[in-house]
């Protein structure tokens, strides 16, 4: 697979912090599907806040230091809604 990758510098809470945007060049899910598998499993043990989105910028899956940073109980609370709100 071949990806984009952008990076903005951002700051909260007196520290500096990146957001990292990989996007595939060829998406590689349909429309709608949920990602599976190996990436998911990977993303859920990082220690850094982690977001898949769709193209539109909606939340298909985030991992426990996104939820916790956005202050979320559950991957409910943020799954279709747009990235930007957060």
């Amino acid at each position: 697979h071949e990806f984009r990758v952008s990076a903005s510098l951002f700051r909260q809470e007196g520290s500096s912090l990146f957001l990292v945007r990989l996007a595939e060049v060829e998406p590689g899910y349909p429309a709608g599907a949920k990602p599976r598998g190996e990436l998911i499993h990977l993303m859920e043990h990082l220690p850094d806040a982690i977001v898949l989105t769709d193209g539109d910028g909606r939340i298909a899956e985030a991992n426990a230091a996104f939820l916790d940073l956005a202050q979320l109980a559950s991957v409910e609370q943020a799954r279709a809604e747009s990235l930007e709100r957060w």
